[in-house]
C-alpha cells in the first residue's frame, strides 16, 4: 500500500485519495495482482461513500469486450480523473482485467509497465485543471515551507 495514500486517508483527502488511487492503476494496470483492489478497498472503507462521485453518465463504455485494450484503459483513467464514480471504477476494473490478463506475483509497482497517456487524446480543460491543479500544490508547499 502506498504510503501517501495512507497520508491521505488519514487527512481524509478525498481529492488525494482519488488522484493516488487514478496514479496506482495507471502505474500498475495489472489489477489481477490485487494492488489496485486492495488499494481500493481500503479508500472504501476510510472514506465510504464520500470517496465517489455522483456520475454523470458522460463516458460511452465499449460493450464488446474486444474493445477492451490498453487505449481504452487509458481514456477511462483519463475520464476518471474529472468523474471518479463508482460505475466507472468498477469498469476500469473490469476493462484492466481484459486488457491486462496475466497475474502477476510482484508487489513492487516499478516492475509493472505504466499507462502511456497520450498527449493529442487529452482534451485543453483536462491540461487547464492539471496546470490548476500544480499552481495550488505549489502554492501549498511554498506556504508550508514558510510556516
Amino acid at each position: 500500500m502506498p504510503e501517501k495514500l495512507d497520508s491521505y486517508l488519514m487527512n481524509k483527502d478525498i481529492v488525494n485519495v482519488r488522484r493516488e488511487l487514478i496514479k496506482i492503476l495507471m502505474v500498475n494496470p495489472k489489477v489481477s495482482d490485487g494492488v489496485f483492489k486492495n488499494a481500493l478497498r481500503k479508500a472504501e472503507q476510510e472514506l465510504g461513500t464520500d470517496l465517489y462521485e455522483q456520475g454523470s453518465n458522460t463516458f460511452e463504455k465499449k460493450v464488446n469486450r474486444k474493445q477492451w485494450t490498453a487505449d481504452y484503459l487509458s481514456k477511462i483513467i483519463r475520464n476518471l480523473r474529472s468523474e471518479f464514480s463508482k460505475d466507472l471504477v468498477k469498469h476500469a476494473i473490469e476493462v484492466a482485467d481484459a486488457a491486462y490478463p496475466s497475474v502477476t506475483a510482484s508487489k513492487d509497482l516499478d516492475q509493472h509497465q505504466p499507462i502511456h497517456m497520450s498527449s493529442k487524446e487529452e482534451k485543453p480543460v483536462g491540461k487547464m485543471v492539471l496546470m490548476g491543479i500544480g499552481i495550488i500544490l505549489l502554492i501549498i508547499i511554498i506556504a508550508g515551507l514558510l510556516h
